[in-house]
């Protein structure tokens, strides 16, 4: 009988040890079913929050570029004002050159007040010369401007200088108007150069 009761006692103890491991079990079974559960709202929240930086990142993407495109049109925009600034500037020297070309040919000496004119009437948006307006200017002027004797070419006095030396040709007189930096006289000087080449 001593030996049935001890085979009892460890029927019970291991019946009680199956009935741990049972909880123990469901225990482990209930936090797992918590963690998973846990993570899973985890992702569904990195997912959306995913999503919603997708979104931030496309629309930034397409912010980026229209503010590109409106740059580059402000570049181009840039660069056409530059041109046409410059094809403007290039009209005035163009039309202050014919325009001189013009009185010299008409044999009309304006000196000093030539720079009165105001020479950028003749050039138009585009920096094209308006011939027709330059020619009208300096056929109004020649009505207006005194006339020398016949056969005087306004300032040539015999060729000399007064100084007993002889009169210096316009090759020359361009150089030494460059080298003193007189930018003005020396576009004077060529363009009665090339009046008198024109004649020749």
């Amino acid at each position: 009988m001593a030996d049935d009761t001890t085979t009892d006692d460890a029927t019970v103890q291991d019946d009680t040890t199956a009935g741990d491991g049972t909880s123990t079990d469901t225990d482990d079974l209930a936090k797992l079913k918590s963690a998973l559960a846990s993570e899973r709202e985890q992702r569904k929240a990195f997912e959306k929050q995913a999503k919603a930086n997708s979104k931030a990142a496309e629309e930034l993407q397409r912010t980026r570029e229209a503010a590109m495109s409106e740059q580059e049109k402000a570049v181009e925009l840039a660069r056409a004002e530059g041109r046409a600034e410059a094809a403007r500037e290039h009209g005035r020297v163009l039309a202050e050159a014919r325009f001189e070309a013009a009185l010299a040919k008409k044999g009309i000496e304006l000196g000093p007040a030539a720079d009165l004119i105001d020479k950028t009437r003749f050039v138009a948006e585009d920096g094209s010369v308006d011939g027709k307006a330059i020619s009208a200017a300096v056929d109004q002027l020649a009505k207006l401007t005194p006339k020398g004797p016949p056969g005087s070419s306004g300032g040539d006095f015999g060729g000399g200088n007064g100084s007993g030396t002889p009169a210096k040709n316009l090759r020359e007189q361009i150089r030494e108007a460059e080298t003193k930096g007189d930018w003005k006289l020396s576009r004077q000087l060529k363009s009665q150069l090339a009046l008198e080449q024109t004649k020749q």
